[in-house]
């Protein structure tokens, strides 16, 4: 899977190219819609660039009630 840059008129993204529906589907039990996600890029023993696909889970908030 390729990482790409593609401009838009309002702004700049990063997109995933090559095979990422084979990523998808593999993970797709992991990556919802609005699903949040972080891309970690790292260079491999062979300096050639790779990165790393991270589901991040919202934040769990406790609600306590004052009067009890």
């Amino acid at each position: 899977m390729n990482l790409r840059w593609w401009p838009m008129e309002s702004s700049e993204n990063y997109l995933f190219a090559t095979n990422w529906y084979r990523f998808w589907s593999t993970n797709k039990l992991h990556l919802k819609s609005d699903s949040n996600v972080q891309v970690w890029s790292f260079r491999g023993s062979d300096q050639k660039l790779c990165f790393a696909v991270v589901c991040v889970e919202e934040p769990v908030v406790e609600v306590v009630d004052s009067d009890s």
